[in-house]
């Protein structure tokens, strides 16, 4: 007869309760303590949804959609908050935010920010187009080795404004709503408008296959140049 097993009582030794240390008083923090700065938390924001868009899980058309939603908030971004950043640095070289960073500083880490933002959006597409054309959805960005397409784009390129000026001369006027497209020269550079932001895809027929073709001419405009 097999005798049950014996089951000791369980106990855990927790111990005395450690004590947190308390918060500081909200008065006795600095402002660098208590705020974070509204602009650099906004770009934050913003690498959150680009991180939506680097998800492989998510649905490449939804991935793209995210990347788009990155670009169209930092329009936003630099046509209100970093003209008025830009303002106050000039005005007031002294002036600070309400987090205690001097507007000059808020302008440069702005910069540092977006540029490595950017190159991370610019991998993340890459990746993005690959997925697309998995699900036989095509977005050329590079033909100059096909002349049949570069013949088809040529027909069908929208009204296109370019500005030309030399590299001491300051940038034209640049109406918001559009597309503008700089591209750099030896010894000058030009600025090329797309009046109308839905011109900047060409639908094309189907070339050689059934797929769907599309033309990104943010990433190729300076071929027709």
């Amino acid at each position: 007869m097999t005798q049950s097993p014996k089951f000791l009582p369980f106990h855990v030794d927790l111990g005395k309760p450690q004590k947190q240390p308390a918060a500081p008083p909200a008065g006795r923090m600095s402002a660098e303590e208590r705020l974070f700065n509204r602009d650099l938390s906004w770009l934050s924001f913003n690498d959150r949804v680009l991180s939506e868009a680097a998800d492989p899980t998510v649905p490449a058309l939804e991935r793209l959609r995210f990347a788009t939603i990155v670009s169209s908030n930092l329009d936003e971004f630099f046509m209100v908050r970093v003209p008025e950043i830009a303002r106050l640095a000039r005005r007031d070289p002294g002036y600070r935010f309400p987090d205690g960073l001097p507007a000059s500083q808020v302008l440069a880490q702005v910069r540092e920010l977006v540029l490595r933002q950017k190159a991370r959006q610019a991998e993340i597409l890459d990746d993005i187009l690959a997925a697309l054309g998995r699900e036989g959805i095509h977005i050329h960005t590079d033909f100059e080795l096909d002349r049949g397409l570069d013949r088809e784009v040529q027909e069908r390129l929208p009204k296109m404004n370019l500005c030309l000026r030399r590299t001491a001369e300051a940038l034209p006027t640049l109406a918001s709503e559009r597309i503008h497209v700089f591209v750099r020269f030896p010894g000058e550079y030009g600025v090329i408008t797309l009046e109308e932001r839905e011109e900047r895809l060409i639908e094309l027929d189907a070339l050689l296959t059934r797929k769907f073709h599309r033309i990104s001419l943010r990433h190729c405009t300076s071929f027709s140049i």
